[in-house]
């Protein structure tokens, strides 16, 4: 009985090990994979608006991590990066769009003064909050 159980935890521990490589790479190979753009539909001083389209045949999974740059003064710098462990991998089906809004007051804690911007994620897209 003894042996069982021990057997029964080394194979989960085996088990959830190769979930937790599987992941990694699902999101590494997401990022890189060119199947998948984005593009700026709207941008406002409170919201961004994107569409991610996978022009693929299989699942696109993302999760939210990202950078938002400001350029100022001939230079691009750093606004933010949202880097979180995502808790939800999004899908996207092969062929298939979604529409993502991120608001800024929540995601970066203010509203974004008027300027030029870019925005790394999947790709990077340059937009501009007039």
């Amino acid at each position: 009985m003894k042996k069982l159980k021990k057997g029964l935890i080394i194979l989960l521990g085996v088990s959830i090990q190769m979930s937790m490589y599987n992941y990694v790479n699902v999101q590494a190979y997401n990022f890189q994979n060119r199947n998948v753009n984005i593009k700026i539909i709207s941008a406002t001083p409170q919201k961004i608006k994107i569409k991610i389209f996978n022009k693929g045949d299989d699942i696109a999974r993302y999760s939210e991590s990202f950078i938002l740059y400001k350029y100022k003064k001939g230079k691009w710098r750093k606004v933010k990066k949202i880097s979180q462990t995502p808790k939800t991998l999004y899908l996207i089906k092969g062929k298939g769009s979604k529409t993502k809004t991120i608001v800024c007051k929540k995601t970066f804690g203010k509203v974004l003064p008027k300027g030029k911007y870019r925005f790394k994620w999947i790709q990077s897209k340059k937009f501009t909050i007039k």
